[in-house]
């Protein structure tokens, strides 16, 4: 799984750098070709040469945010890497913006910025979802292990409860049959318990399942 995003994000990043690289070729080329307009060279090549490397820059920045922000076990941090990344998404539009207008009179740049722009939304929407996704499963896993703190002191006073029981006076007789039933219960109760701890940290889908499983029964034998 942390594969998979890894490369989907890296994926995307690499593509819309080789499309900037390719501007900033063509821009390298027209320098040569029009080094005898000086006006042209400081209207055109030059502001696409910079402006094309500087968005490839910014892209890094938010490939490596992207990341970061995946690999975070931590709200406030996760929240702080989004504030970080939508700045750079911000200034990545706006430079985008600004270098259309520069090439609008080159077709060949502006086809190529064309398709920056569409792979560079699915790449932020994407980046986006991600940050989104993962805020969730963090939040989820944090209420988890709030339920299973709560169950660990049900757990522990059931117990409490059971053991007064085996101390009763009446324990060797009457009740004889009552105590033999709660050390059941109370075997039940611990393997609920270790149960959802181990659910709590596990990563794997069929791993999960399995535990799964082994809650349910517990819980159907303790009824």
């Amino acid at each position: 799984m942390n594969l998979t995003v890894a490369v989907k994000i890296i994926g995307g990043f690499a593509i819309i750098s080789i499309l900037l690289i390719v501007i900033s070729t063509i821009s390298l080329s027209n320098l040569d070709t029009i080094s005898e307009s000086t006006q042209q060279q400081n209207t055109l090549a030059i502001p696409t040469l910079k402006a094309s490397n500087k968005l490839a820059l910014e892209l890094s920045k938010m490939s490596n945010l992207a990341l970061k922000g995946y690999y975070q076990g931590d709200l406030g941090l996760l929240a702080g890497t989004l504030r970080e990344y939508k700045n750079i998404e911000d200034l990545f539009t706006e430079r985008l913006s600004a270098l259309k207008q520069i090439v609008a009179s080159e077709q060949d740049l502006l086809t190529n910025l064309t398709q920056v722009d569409q792979l560079y939304s699915s790449f932020n929407n994407a980046n986006l979802g991600l940050f989104n996704s993962h805020k969730i499963s963090i939040e989820q896993k944090q209420l988890l292990t709030d339920k299973i703190d709560i169950l660990e002191v049900k757990a522990d006073d059931t117990v409490m409860l059971l053991l007064d029981l085996a101390d009763h006076e009446l324990a060797d007789s009457k009740l004889q049959r009552a105590i033999s039933l709660s050390e059941q219960l109370e075997n039940q109760f611990n393997s609920i318990v270790s149960s959802a701890f181990e659910y709590r940290d596990i990563i794997d889908e069929s791993t999960a399942q399995l535990i799964e499983s082994e809650l349910s029964r517990s819980l159907d034998e303790a009824k």
